[in-house]
């Protein structure tokens, strides 16, 4: 998906025609990401752009123009990671922040995600994205101008790190989770015993969200707790599954998508049979 800049002519942006342009249309970089505040003043500088993503996370937003390092991104949005992980009244002061700003946001997860939206990106940036624990993204974008002398933003996810493979120590129980969502718990019992009902699945907590794996191979589903919805992401396979239900990461260059799932619509049949190509898909180490 393309975005009009707002209020542009010329296509050597500013990094303050970027942010705007981005905050007002923050679904190219996810569906149900939300808008929270810009240029937010924290103890060790300035978050460009504050969002919460639909599992209710805080998500920092850098920007650079072009002819900036992207590597000044990452640094700074790292800095500012690090001023929240080293003191909870840190953390603390962030979520009534946000409360203020969204009212109806109940509980905002501890997990900060960081997102840098750059003109470029070095490899060597990206590679050290994948040893950062937080969830990390980086954008890079061409503005070009079209036919009617309209300046368009064309944006590309370049890394999502949240592909990587690796179990994070056990922080909540199954239990918890299910009583903190207990409107959803009906609905997750029916999903775990599809999945259950396949076969060769184990079972297992990351920090707030439950995994399935085939017992001899790897992982194909993750399932994560929102206010409304049940968010369950599966192994598809790049371009197994072409339905409006379902999005892919990565602007569908991924394997990997996502399918919200409600109480009122449950799951059927086809959304099972996703699930069962995933399963299969699971089944190679």
């Amino acid at each position: 998906m393309n975005i009009k800049l707002i209020s542009g002519e010329s296509i050597e942006l500013s990094e303050d025609q970027i942010r705007r342009a981005f905050e007002a249309n923050l679904s190219v970089l996810e569906e149900g990401l939300e808008y929270v505040d810009s240029e937010v003043q924290i103890g060790t500088g300035r978050i460009d752009t504050l969002a919460i993503d639909e599992k209710n996370r805080p998500v920092f937003i850098e920007y650079k123009k072009e002819g900036e390092f992207d590597k000044d991104a990452l640094v700074q949005l790292m800095d500012y990671l690090s001023w929240f992980v080293r003191d909870e009244a840190h953390l603390a002061y962030l979520e009534k922040y946000i409360k203020k700003k969204k009212p109806d946001v109940d509980k905002i997860s501890p997990e900060i995600r960081l997102v840098c939206v750059v003109n470029d990106v070095e490899d060597r940036v990206k590679n050290a994205c994948y040893v950062i624990s937080n969830p990390t993204q980086i954008w890079t974008y061409t503005a070009i101008k079209n036919e009617s002398g309209d300046t368009i933003i064309i944006p590309r996810i370049e890394l999502d790190n949240t592909e990587r493979e690796f179990v994070i120590s056990e922080e909540v129980s199954e239990d918890e989770i299910l009583k903190e969502y207990a409107a959803l718990s009906s609905l997750y019992q029916e999903l775990k015993n599809y999945i259950l009902s396949l076969g060769d699945v184990d079972s297992y907590m990351t920090r707030r969200n439950p995994r399935f794996r085939r017992k001899t191979g790897r992982v194909f589903a993750n399932v994560w707790f929102t206010r409304k919805w049940i968010s369950l992401e599966i192994f598809a396979g790049k371009g197994a599954i072409e339905n409006e239900r379902f999005t892919y990461w990565k602007s569908g260059e991924s394997d990997w998508g996502y399918v919200h799932l409600t109480p009122k619509e449950g799951i059927d049949e086809e959304i099972k049979a996703w699930i069962k190509k995933a399963w299969e898909n699971g089944g190679v180490s």
